[in-house]
């Protein structure tokens, strides 16, 4: 058997050649700016239709993905889009079997005038209609005072306003 004798010049070289073997990843610095990966920033927001959930600061909504990147790219904000809430409150008129119906509204696009479905449904599940519509302020909001309805105990009244519907409100007023 023969013994190969290694010195501390031949072990210092051997470490250095096994750190230079080691895994590229190891203790690599990220290749991207700031340590983020691609897709992390702003406009990654806009891709996979997450550009319908975004509007610019002034309310503009985008009709692309590119519209959105290109906004973004130019320094521009991403705003969330608001989520609309509706609001209905029954109060009552001098004829007692009508009822007048107030509905109003936040956080809608402004401007814009959207179909206002006022549905019911009596305790054995036949359902009336009445559509109107709804015009929202430079704010998104609305208020519509315009509409009576017959009322019979035990019906409930929802309201949808752009795709919103209001919680159920019993017929009483």
């Amino acid at each position: 058997m023969k013994l190969l004798r290694i010195g501390t010049a031949a072990v210092a070289g051997m470490a250095c050649a096994f750190a230079l073997t080691a895994p590229a990843d190891a203790a690599r610095p990220p290749s991207h700016p700031g340590g983020k990966p691609p897709g992390a920033g702003p406009a990654s927001q806009c891709t996979r239709g997450g550009y319908a959930n975004y509007q610019t600061t002034s309310g503009a909504r985008f009709a692309t993905a590119t519209e959105c990147t290109k906004y973004v790219a130019g320094g521009g904000v991403l705003v969330p889009v608001p989520v609309g809430f509706v609001s209905v409150t029954l109060q009552a008129t001098p004829n007692p079997d009508f009822c007048k119906v107030l509905i109003s509204g936040q956080g809608f696009t402004p401007l814009t005038t959207y179909d206002a479905e006022i549905l019911w449904t009596d305790r054995l599940g036949s359902q009336g209609y009445i559509g109107n519509y709804a015009t929202t302020d430079a704010a998104g909001s609305f208020i519509d005072n315009d509409t009576y309805i017959y009322t019979a105990p035990g019906e409930n009244l929802t309201v949808t306003v752009g795709g919103v519907t209001s919680a159920p409100v019993p017929e009483q007023c």
